[in-house]
């Protein structure tokens, strides 16, 4: 079978490289994602293990779509009663690009109409549409005049873990967090006992998902919201149940195992008793330290580690001056305290990260939902200092 996992633009090469570790073959990167290939189990074990993609896509067809009648017609080729009853309800995702529909609700309203005419001429009756739950999500991309018309067996999107119960007023997105820790080189790093520490922890998205990846934890095993392949009609029960109930084993002996520390800070104390009930969640509330502490008081153990952060910009909490003191503040501490520390700090305006007194190795433009950001890398070492001159 072949599938198509999405994920943010510029982190397709992370997402091979996790897909490959899961166990997917002949993956392949494309814009905005990878191909792969595998079972149906393959698929199942992609969207409950994914820590990186946004959704986990299987096509049925693709056709030539020059025209809104051409794709109603290529639509209509699939035999949709295979995948859903004519008593359920749908949902269409469109997006085209290089093509002559440019429109996406009228290119999605085709869609749907191809679907409902079909079962109306078998059954007499059509299904119905509803946009936040349904039986099945279909999504069709149509790119340089090509439709690519795919079942989308996550449902909702995969960030969406279900450990978050609460959040702060501009949180960073599961999948996100955790594609800069992988591009950060953590697994590596929890696996030799390194420790870890965001010292601005908002509602602690950065240290739970590092918990889960350092203890082999599924990153789904949360989840609240369905799977889409749940209430797809070639669904196989047993099969998915064989995935979970692996997961689950793995659940269990990740809470024994002898992790490194991982650490929070937030200098606000509301947002550390959710950063904790977040924690609590799924199941790492005694698994790692989450602590009221402004950045200025924070230090670092006698071992280096790494250290990612997601300190407050201007755009986020619309209060740059704040925003510009927050990232100096950092800045000193991290050349006070955390020589030979590897530091991962993603911020809104490249601007603020020069606020950061080091020179960085390299930097990437990252995206957390619509809103660009800049993911700094820096390692704190004595050639790497920035002191401004006076002209600076």
């Amino acid at each position: 079978m072949k599938f198509f996992a999405t994920i943010a633009k510029n982190l397709e090469p992370l997402l091979v490289e996790e897909l490959v570790s899961l166990g997917a073959s002949n993956v392949k990167q494309a814009a905005g994602g990878a191909h792969f290939e595998g079972t149906l189990r393959d698929g199942y074990k992609a969207c409950l293990w994914s820590r990186l993609a946004n959704a986990i896509l299987m096509p049925v067809h693709t056709c030539e779509a020059p025209t809104p009648e051409a794709l109603y017609d290529g639509v209509r080729q699939v035999r949709w009663y295979k995948h859903m009853s004519v008593d359920g309800t749908l949902a269409v995702d469109f997006t085209s690009s290089g093509s002559q529909i440019t429109h996406t609700h009228y290119g999605a309203l085709k869609v749907k109409d191809a679907i409902v005419d079909q079962f109306r001429d078998k059954y007499k009756r059509r299904p119905s549409v509803d946009t936040s739950n349904p039986d099945l999500r279909i999504n069709v991309h149509v790119r340089k005049d090509v439709a690519t018309i795919s079942i989308d067996l996550s449902g909702a999107s995969l960030h969406r873990r279900g450990w978050r119960i609460e959040q702060g007023p501009a949180p960073l997105k599961e999948n996100v967090a955790a594609a800069i820790l992988w591009r950060a080189g953590w697994p590596e790093m929890a696996a030799q006992g390194a420790p870890f520490l965001d010292p601005m922890c908002g509602s602690g998205t950065f240290p739970i998902e590092a918990w889960m990846m350092a203890a082999g934890i599924a990153p789904g095993l949360f989840r609240r919201d369905k799977f889409g392949f749940e209430t797809w009609r070639r669904h196989d029960e047993e099969m998915w149940q064989e995935v979970l109930e692996e997961a689950k084993r793995m659940h269990e002996d990740g809470l024994q195992k002898e992790l490194p520390h991982i650490i929070g800070y937030d200098k606000d104390h509301n947002i550390i008793r959710s950063a904790r009930e977040n924690a609590h969640a799924c199941g790492a509330k005694h698994h790692i330290r989450l602590s009221q502490r402004e950045v200025r008081e924070v230090r670092a153990g006698d071992t280096p580690g790494l250290i990612c952060v997601n300190p407050p910009y201007g755009e986020r909490l619309e209060d740059e001056p704040g925003a510009m003191l927050a990232h100096e503040r950092l800045g000193e501490t991290l050349i006070e305290s955390f020589f030979d520390w590897r530091v991962y700090l993603l911020t809104g305006s490249k601007e603020l990260g020069f606020a950061i007194p080091l020179r960085a190795i390299k930097r990437y433009t990252v995206y957390n939902g619509p809103l660009e950001c800049s993911l700094l890398h820096f390692e704190v070492k004595a050639d790497r200092i920035y002191i401004p001159k006076e002209e600076d």
